[in-house]
């Protein structure tokens, strides 16, 4: 029997959709890397490695610390320096005395930011008195839940101030919130605190007695650890990476990967933490770049921050692994981490480093710390013709019909074929008519036009709390990144309100989390929370007070100065400013 054949104008469309399908597939599809979380955990360790010691004057990880790590004290360095304590055997000498220098040379004023100094002296054995006086001052508790966490941390490693470690305890017990989790404010937990928290916790619910803690405060223990595990597990992505105010990000992601490794889970193995067949170790892999490094969230630049959290994760992954300590229990045994693991650290596998995979920068954007300086010269900047390109694309959509016509003509196809292609052309012509596609060029620098202006307000953005610190190139070398500038007022407009108005009007990129009044601005400039700290982050002032609602809700009057401020103690810094 003669097989029938499938009709022509059939196979046409099938394989004009295989086609589509085909063009849009993702390029760059990212691949697991199999269910060996101790073989991902040091891949990713040695990426890190390899993208450290990139340049010309390091080669290894001992001149890492020597060359570069003594530069960057007070901002990612310490966070390094407690990871490659915990994992081989380098020499911190160098890095002690650039560390005792800067605490010498100037006031640090958060108490959360004394406690971490205190930790890393001791670690690197620092002969040095900031360390000892802070356990009897009054920074444990006096910033509030993450100056806990560190004094908890301190008390873990044997030494003892003003305050209990049952008492930090109790106190962390009555912050906890009803969903199980912790926060630094508000009624609901986050998933970076609560991370946070367990990590401090850890060491107690391994071995009760470290806390000193009664027979009640034990089971009480064990409930608040429960609980703050199924707290996170609820909340994993389903790529298996953890967000924080709505944002998926590697730093909530490697927070979570600490806690339970301290934990002694196995965030690659335990179901409480696979979702959908991936593991917080292959959601971390969503912000890995081509480099080495990580970003903030997936597909964007490289962030210091998200870089060295997720550096000092693994290397807790891989003790919990080897069934060492936690990241925050000093390890004093005399064979290190990478002895276990018998590698060549000198060695660590290859990273391309030819091209880094981060999202470009329009040259609009590239150069707005030479346009912020002088904001006024920007607004006056010309706007274009928004429409211009319209009449160009609807020609090159008529030019596609017309050839695909010319196509299925020669084809001699069916008059169906003929009339699909007039619609798709029609249809598209419509989209290019109705919508309105702005270039960089010609959305930014557009002042918005205000018909029922009450009046005027002033607004600037710096972040001179990072003078002395290493900077992105987005940031000015003044530190300025928007000078006083006056904007027109309409009524109920609020200080969110205002700085999308200067987004637009000077090209300065800004990333939120949230809507309504509840509004929180993550990333001004390309300069994120987090980045110089677990303190670190953008904080707004108008008239000079630090409002208590967000940006999101608070309506200006006319007159009103709102300067945004990059702090890196919880805004503590700002009010002094």
């Amino acid at each position: 029997m003669e097989k029938k054949k499938m009709p022509a104008n059939v196979r046409t469309y099938i394989l004009l959709a295989v086609l589509f399908l085909i063009l849009c597939l993702p390029a760059d599809i990212r691949v697991k890397a199999g269910t060996d979380g101790k073989a991902k955990a040091k891949e990713i360790f040695d990426g890190i490695v390899s993208y450290n010691i990139a340049g010309p004057e390091t080669s290894d990880i001992q001149e890492f610390i020597d060359k570069d790590l003594i530069g960057k004290v007070g901002g990612t360095a310490e966070w390094y320096v407690l990871g490659l304590s915990q994992y081989g055997n380098y020499d911190f000498t160098k890095y002690r005395t650039a560390l005792e220098d800067y605490l010498s040379s100037r006031e640090v004023k958060g108490a959360s930011a004394k406690l971490k100094f205190a930790l890393l002296l001791a670690y690197v054995d620092a002969d040095d008195s900031f360390w000892e006086n802070v356990l009897y001052d009054d920074s444990i508790g006096s910033q509030g839940i993450m100056s806990y966490v560190f004094g908890l941390h301190i008390i873990n490693n044997g030494y003892k101030g003003n305050i209990s470690g049952s008492d930090i305890f109790d106190t962390l017990k009555a912050l906890r919130h009803e969903d199980g989790g912790w926060s630094v404010t508000g009624n609901f937990g986050d998933v970076d605190v609560t991370a946070m928290v367990l990590q401090a916790l850890a060491p107690g619910y391994l071995n009760n007695n470290l806390y000193e803690l009664s027979e009640g405060q034990k089971e009480d223990l064990k409930d608040l650890v429960q609980g703050g595990v199924d707290f996170l597990s609820a909340r994993q992505q389903e790529d298996g990476d953890f967000a924080s105010f709505g944002v998926r990000n590697a730093e909530s992601t490697a927070q979570v990967i600490t806690a339970l490794s301290a934990l002694g889970i196995d965030c690659a193995q335990d179901e409480r933490f696979i979702k959908n067949g991936n593991s917080p170790i292959d959601g971390l892999l969503m912000f890995r770049l081509k480099d080495g490094s990580f970003s903030h969230k997936a597909e964007d630049v490289s962030s210091p921050s998200a870089t060295v959290q997720t550096f000092y994760s693994m290397v807790a992954y891989l003790r919990m692994c080897e069934g060492q300590t936690p990241l925050y229990v000093r390890d004093k045994n005399e064979k290190k981490l990478a002895e276990i693991l018998n590698d060549s650290e000198t060695e660590p596998s290859t990273v391309d480093t030819s091209e880094k995979d981060v999202t470009t920068v329009t040259e609009s954007t590239a150069s707005q710390t030479e346009t912020n300086a002088n904001p006024t010269e920007s607004a006056t900047s010309p706007n274009g013709d928004k429409s211009g390109y319209k009449p160009f694309a609807m020609l090159i959509i008529t030019g596609v019909c017309l050839v695909v016509c010319f196509v299925l003509l020669l084809l001699k196809k069916h008059w169906k074929n003929f009339l699909f292609v007039g619609i798709v052309g029609i249809v598209g012509i419509l989209i290019v008519i109705f919508t309105d596609f702005s270039s960089p060029e010609n959305y930014y620098g557009t002042q918005t036009e205000k018909n029922n202006a009450v009046g005027t307000v002033t607004m600037s953005i710096r972040c001179d709390i990072l003078e002395g610190k290493e900077i992105n190139e987005h940031i000015p070398k003044d530190y300025c990144i928007l000078a006083d500038t006056q904007f027109n007022l309409e009524d109920g407009e609020t200080a969110y309100d205002i700085l999308l108005e200067a987004a637009k009007q000077f090209g300065i990129s800004v990333e939120h989390e949230g809507s309504s009044d509840i509004i929180y601005i993550s990333g001004i400039n390309y300069l994120y929370e987090n980045d110089y700290g677990d303190l670190s982050g953008w904080v707004y002032k108008v008239n000079g007070t630090l409002p208590s609602i967000g940006c999101g809700g608070y309506k200006l009057s006319p007159g009103d100065v709102i300067e945004w401020c990059y702090t890196l103690d919880l805004g503590n810094d700002a009010v002094m400013e």
